[in-house]
């Protein structure tokens, strides 16, 4: 059997716990961090006014997605759905698709994977009423892309 980014990120996914886990807290702000710091350089690099939660795939090529029935078996394991987690891993399969057809321009990183890494070390997250990321009932502020974008890596 032949594994596509697609197939293996779908499994990553499938496979993880949810439940939330104070064990590794900085180590899942540090990873909402970087994905805010490299969804801000995407949101610059396209000219994306959506930042920070947006499909880059869609934007670079809306004609390559990874399969329907790949989506719904992952939006199948997410017990948060409609949200902004399920939304993420969505979009983290379709961009996983463009690099399956080496269509990911150079000079980025992929902007899911640290929010992968996150939800892998014991859940997802949630937006406040204000616009603030919520991890384990603990608020961070978004506050603008350019506050981000030039920021070392976090990770």
């Amino acid at each position: 059997m032949t594994y596509t980014c697609v197939s293996l990120l779908a499994q990553r996914i499938i496979a993880i716990d949810w439940n939330s886990s104070d064990e590794n807290f900085q180590e899942r702000v540090n990873c909402i961090r970087e994905f805010l710091r490299s969804s801000a350089q995407w949101a610059r690099r396209m000219e994306s006014p959506a930042w920070p939660f947006f499909d880059v795939a869609e934007q670079l090529n809306p004609t390559i997605r990874a399969s329907a029935q790949t989506v719904d078996e992952v939006l199948q394991s997410i017990p948060m759905r409609p949200s902004t987690v399920a939304d993420t891993c969505v979009w983290a399969l379709h961009f996983a698709a463009l690099r399956d057809a080496g269509e990911i321009p150079s000079g980025l990183l992929d902007p899911y994977e640290t929010l992968i890494d996150m939800y892998e070390l014991g859940g997802g997250f949630s937006l406040d009423g204000t616009g603030a990321v919520e991890i384990d009932l603990r608020t961070m502020p978004l506050k603008k892309l350019e506050d981000w974008i030039d920021r070392p890596p976090f990770v």
